[in-house]
């Protein structure tokens, strides 16, 4: 353990004023929690202020100067000790004892009196027994780190009533005062034990230092993310150096490759010119002497007195005057090929290198950028989304740089394969507007980056819910046109045929809702026949309807165009191909018919020509219990188990794999689900028929979404019965209580 000497020369450094590069002489502290002298900050005071010599924080000053700065106590006590042990200071400035008025340096210090005290004081002190052997003594020179902890822990005194501890702390005046303040000065105000009001103090401390030990770790994670950046920036100058090395390169080999072509084209036209050249001279040049020939002649004639000569040339002598005397100079005149050659660079390669690059900087701070709009709030499948992106600087202020490289990735939240392109349109002013169109329900996660970096709140959760578009049908449509609507079905056209149990028909719409027409009867052989208790209907791969005759136990597949009868199969009973009040019925993509056998509790699957292919779930530990519907996707056949509340699914031979729900009324929970409809390739929904909604799951039942509530308003359901949905992704629900049709999208 370090002794007294040791650590007073520990602390005697940071004991110096930095003002005045000597011991502090009464310490005071700033706002920025700096010690001065009190003598050297006033000499600092400046228009009402101090200004931190060490970190340049202001402090205010009241009209009294420094006085009423708070005192560093510490720092006071430990000068004491200072003093005290420090042999090298005089007489004077030494620490003298407490107890008598000799004047006389302090040796030792009592911990229950709280007095410094001589040799002398210390032997009366230790006279009395009790004293001796209750009080601490300790001599000052054999302080070791427990002495000197305790001895700054001991009591502050009044500065009013110097002898005085400070016992009470004063709310009303937010200071601490002792025993004889409280009594005169502070006796009509609200005051508490000073340990009382410390500790409540240090408990505030406590929690402000977690705050800020908090926030230093962010301005450590700043740190770092200032350092990251800062080697991210290096390193895309030293990337863009390379490339304008690699640039300039290429720049310059193709110069230098253009160079020589040129060149060589120039010798070639320069080697074929001087060879033309040459020729035309040639050519002049035996004009000229043919020329010079002609006129040498006609003067030696004319000077010729032989006229016998003179008839016998002068035809030809004639001629060639009169063809040089009409020849007209430019004829005569040597051709050349051209008669001016220069090298003109191309407009683009003088554009290209009047800029040839730039060195491009940007200020955008991700953290700081916004993104606005309802494209981040909520979506709806088919229509626009628009989402404003502004970039900005560290201040939040906008900017703008052709660098910044902006990317928004949108992707399904509940399909990991369905992933939408934006369209992002630059406006070159800071401002980005990013367009698309959800084609999923479930959400759509949106990641916004730019500079390679990601938005701080990114990425954005789009919940993307089915809409309601329309009702027809019902006691409260317009047509009022059913009485129990309980299946329903579409075709490829988007036709929709809605069985009516109590009305004895097959209602057929268009995708609009438009009434198309009723079949109330099938024909066979000529012979009509009235359909009983039509409960479920499905249309196979070439347009027939298939109806799940339930007043008869029976199944009928009806051709829509002349409603003749192609087969009928079924009856009543439990054996194989016998039925006991089938409910639901779906037809998959090889035509097989599969019902839900619904009091026999299992599912049977037939051919499309009526032969039985599998029968399932009437047996074993996973029995269904009056199933309602079932339909086969992904290899596997979905069963809702009406009485069992849940969705179970089964393999190709009717093995059982898994199931999904309970019962209940909170989310992914049923009250007897009853159609079921596959949505968007891996997604099923499912009618919850007492809880009056539908609710949307993964194949391996993660539950996506649920939507409706029980009402007949538009987007309220009662009773949903059954569910289709066509090509597009529009969902119809078919509503038992409501008497309706409900469209959503």
């Amino acid at each position: 353990m370090a002794s007294l000497p040791e650590t007073c020369s520990d602390v005697m450094e940071q004991m110096k004023c930095a003002i005045c590069l000597d011991l502090l002489k009464e310490p005071k502290i700033l706002q920025c929690l700096h010690t001065f002298c009190k003598l050297c900050l006033q000499s600092t005071v400046e228009n009402g202020q101090i200004i931190c010599p060490l970190c340049r924080k202001p402090t205010a000053v009241s009209d009294t100067g420094v006085e009423t700065l708070p005192s560093n106590f510490l720092y006071s006590r430990l000068m004491e000790i200072v003093e005290v042990n420090n042999s090298n200071c005089t007489q004077e400035i030494l620490l003298n004892c407490e107890n008598c008025d000799e004047k006389s340096k302090s040796k030792y210090f009592c911990f229950d009196c709280q007095n410094f005290m001589c040799e002398s004081c210390r032997n009366v002190h230790n006279m009395l027994k009790a004293i001796r052997e209750s009080h601490r003594m300790q001599k000052i020179e054999s302080f070791n780190e427990k002495d000197l902890n305790d001895f700054l822990d001991r009591s502050v005194y009044c500065y009013l009533h110097t002898r005085e501890d400070l016992k009470f702390f004063c709310e009303t005046c937010d200071i601490s005062i002792c025993r004889d303040c409280a009594i005169w000065n502070h006796r009509t105000h609200h005051y508490k034990n000073i340990k009382d009001a410390a500790l409540k103090e240090k408990e505030e401390i406590k929690s402000l230092l977690q705050l800020a030990e908090g926030k230093a770790l962010l301005l450590h994670t700043e740190r770092e993310t200032f350092e990251s950046k800062v080697t991210r920036i290096k390193n895309e100058m030293d990337k863009a150096a390379e490339k304008i090395k690699s640039a300039y390169e290429v720049f310059r080999q193709s110069i230098c490759q253009h160079e020589q072509v040129m060149i060589d084209k120039l010798s070639q036209k320069k080697e074929l010119f001087l060879k033309d050249a040459e020729s035309e001279r040639l050519t002049f040049l035996a004009k000229l002497n043919k020329q010079s020939d002609c006129f040498q002649s006609s003067r030696d004639i004319l000077e010729s007195d032989c006229w016998g000569r003179v008839m016998k040339v002068k035809n030809n002598l004639k001629k060639e005057l009169t063809e040089n005397a009409t020849l007209e100079v430019h004829q005569l005149a040597p051709q050349l090929p051209f008669n001016s050659i220069q090298y003109v660079p191309s407009k683009e390669l003088l554009n290209l290198l009047g800029d040839l690059g730039r060195i491009s900087v940007s200020s955008t701070d991700p953290n700081q950028c916004t993104v606005e709009g309802n494209g981040i709030v909520v979506g709806n499948v088919g229509e626009k989304q628009s989402i404003t992106i502004t970039t900005r600087d560290s201040a939040g202020q906008v900017c703008y740089s052709a660098i910044d490289r902006l990317s928004v990735e949108i992707r399904s939240s509940v399909c990991e394969h369905e992933i939408i392109e934006p369209a992002i349109e630059d406006f070159e002013n800071g401002t980005y507007t990013v367009t698309y169109i959800p084609t999923f329900v479930g959400g759509y996660d949106i990641k916004v980056s730019i500079i390679d970096e990601e938005f701080g709140n990114s990425p954005f959760h789009v919940p993307v819910d089915f809409r309601p578009l329309f009702i027809f049908g019902g006691p409260f449509g317009a047509n009022q046109r059913f009485r129990k609507p309980s299946g329903v079905s579409a075709n490829s056209e988007g036709q929709t045929a809605v069985a009516d149990f109590d009305k004895n028909s097959v209602q057929i719409f268009d995708k609009e809702g438009n009434f198309l027409k009723e079949i109330t009867q099938y024909f066979r052989g000529g012979k009509a026949s009235k359909l009983e208790g039509p409960a479920g209907v499905a249309f196979d791969s070439v347009g027939n309807l298939v109806v799940v005759e339930q007043a008869k136990d029976r199944l009928l597949v009806i051709n829509l165009h002349d409603w003749n009868l192609v087969r009928r199969f079924g009856r009543t009973g439990s054996a194989n191909g016998e039925f006991d009040n089938p409910s639901g019925i779906s037809v998959d993509y090889a035509d097989r018919i599969i019902v839900s056998d619904t009091n026999n509790d299992r599912i049977q699957v037939f051919s499309s020509d009526g032969k039985l292919l599998l029968k399932f779930g009437d047996e074993g530990e996973e029995k269904l219990d009056s199933p309602y519907y079932a339909l086969y996707h992904s290899d596997r056949f979905f069963v809702s188990d009406t009485e069992n509340h849940c969705i179970k699914v089964f393999n190709n031979q009717g093995e059982f794999l898994y199931k999904f729900g309970l019962e209940g009324s909170e989310l992914g929970a049923f009250n007897h689900p009853s159609g079921l409809a596959v949505y968007q390739v891996d997604m099923i929904l499912v009618c919850d028929y007492h809880n009056d909604r539908l609710q949307l799951f993964k194949l391996d039942g993660t539950f996506v979404l649920s939507f409706g509530r029980m009402g007949n308003a538009l987007g309220q359901l009662s009773w949903p019965e059954d569910v289709t949905v066509l090509h597009d992704g529009t969902v119809i629900v078919c509503e038992c209580e409501n008497r309706r049709l409900q469209v959503f999208k």
